[in-house]
């Protein structure tokens, strides 16, 4: 390189250094293009407030401002849950969101204000719509005992054709089975992989569906042999409670969802969340549909909740207390779990994990 050209790139460098740094405190500091600065931000959404609780049937208030008054948009639109309002609803503020007819459960509120300057801005609160029904409680009457094996993890219960079917959990010990219900003996055993733990059971038709916890595995088998037909993955976490609605199976994971299946494919087809009238109904485990309602063992408690199919509101809870007698008690006995309708004659059968007796109950308003 000539002496020229290296003068002309030192020159180059220098001109370059001086126009993106700049010297402090001895340190060199590179800085930012002024494109870069984040916009001042204008909306605010006053209410209502994140995580905030109201009753289905309550007006929501939704009401923003923008901090720079010279700040201000075309049009702010609204949108719940990702569906954007009528166009009517835009730029009325506060606009009264009425409740009326919603389903239970979190709700996004989403506002976006559009700017002459072709800006975009959202702000985003989250709040919680609670059943408007105020729950029925119940107590239990027992109206016959039956014995049951109180080896079995009870974690789907079926009564069906004159037997029980009953699907158990813990790897190692899962199983399905066929039980005759007056003896509690097994007519017949199909015996889990040693690293499967079994859960809820369903009947559709022919066949037996079993989910497993955290496999995310469901098997399909012939109700008559227990050969297996198919094999289907889920996408939920894991798997809890199932049953049969007529059309669609129904799945718990734990959390308030009940997820509505396809019984061909096991894809989801719709979820609903369960709510009574303080908020989620967590835990939501064996399932069975008795005279159109959804009912549910709530785990780790002496409670099963009536469920509206149609909305997820819970219409009552019923309290089993007292079924199991001192001399019942053992070291491995666990909580109330399996629920089982017996449709022809109008019986309801409860049991636990590892009982050594299933009931057959009739529910009392308390």
């Amino acid at each position: 390189m000539s002496l020229l050209n290296k003068v002309f790139a030192g020159s180059l460098i220098s001109l370059l250094l001086t126009f993106s740094c700049k010297q402090e405190s001895g340190k060199r500091t590179v800085v930012a293009p002024d494109n870069s600065a984040p916009e001042k931000q204008s909306l605010v959404l006053t209410s209502p407030g994140n995580n905030s609780n109201y009753t289905i049937g309550q007006d929501v208030a939704i009401n923003y401002s923008f901090q720079d008054s010279s700040r201000t948009a075309d049009s702010v639109v609204y949108r719940i849950n990702g569906k954007k309002l009528p166009a009517a609803a835009r730029n009325q503020n506060p606009f009264v969101w009425n409740t009326k007819n919603e389903l239970p459960g979190v709700k996004n509120i989403t506002l976006t204000a559009y700017y002459p300057d072709s800006a975009i801005e959202s702000r985003q609160v989250k709040i919680s719509l609670l059943s408007d029904i105020k729950p029925q409680y119940y107590n239990v009457q027992v109206v016959k005992t039956y014995p049951h094996d109180k080896t079995a993890y009870t974690q789907g219960l079926l009564y069906e054709d004159g037997v029980m079917y009953e699907g158990t959990g813990q790897n190692g010990q899962s199983t399905l089975r066929k039980v005759k219900l007056e003896t509690g003996e097994r007519i017949k055993v199909l015996n889990l992989p040693p690293d499967i733990f079994g859960e809820g059971l369903a009947s559709v038709g022919n066949y037996l569906y079993q989910l497993t916890y955290k496999s995310n595995i469901a098997f399909q088998y012939d109700k008559n042999t227990f050969e297996l037909v198919n094999k289907f993955n889920f996408p939920m976490k894991e798997g809890w409670g199932l049953t049969y609605d007529g059309k669609y199976l129904l799945m718990t994971d734990g959390t308030e969802v009940i997820y509505y299946l396809d019984p061909e494919y096991f894809t989801e087809v719709k979820q609903m969340a369960v709510y009574d009238d303080k908020g989620p109904v967590l835990n939501l485990n064996e399932l069975e549909i008795i005279n159109n309602e959804i009912w549910a063992n709530v785990f780790t408690t002496d409670t099963i909740v009536k469920i509206e199919p149609s909305t997820g509101k819970v219409t009552g809870k019923i309290i089993v207390k007292d079924v199991l007698k001192p001399e019942d008690y053992h070291n491995n006995l666990d909580y109330l779990n399996g629920i089982a309708y017996d449709k022809e004659k109008d019986r309801i059968f409860i049991t636990g994990k590892n009982w050594p007796k299933l009931f057959e109950i009739k529910i009392v308003k308390k």
